[in-house]
């Protein structure tokens, strides 16, 4: 793939289209530094363009905790573990709704909204 081809794929997604699985397995199999470059650049270009340079908030609320009945090994809140945390089966719906709109009020947005405010 020559380097002008790498320009007129970084157009096309720049310009809201996308590439083909094709395309992007020869994007991956690039061996000439130029190219490798010609990549970066572009790669760069697109993610500064369809992502903010602010750093997104995000907020999260244990629901559940210690009652999970898998037993994933590595989670603390698995059966196996005895941590020292309250226990408590899951928050009532309103609970978790209020928790979220504080949340909400303090800056934290879900993917949804961070994905709008991008377009």
């Amino acid at each position: 793939m020559k380097k002008a081809e790498i320009q007129s794929l970084k157009e096309k997604v720049l310009a809201g289209g996308e590439i083909s699985f094709e395309q992007a397995v020869e994007l991956i199999q690039l061996q000439s530094q130029d190219e490798i470059q010609t990549l970066l650049e572009s790669a760069d270009e697109i993610t500064r363009r369809f992502n903010s340079n602010e750093p997104g908030l995000c907020s999260l609320l244990n629901a559940k905790s210690y009652l999970c009945g898998e037993d994933c090994g590595v989670c603390a809140q698995s059966v196996r573990f005895d941590p020292s945390a309250d226990r408590y089966g899951l928050m009532h719906p309103e609970k978790i709704v209020e928790a979220a709109k504080r949340a909400e009020k303090n800056g934290a947005q879900n993917w949804q909204n961070q994905a709008e405010n991008l377009l």
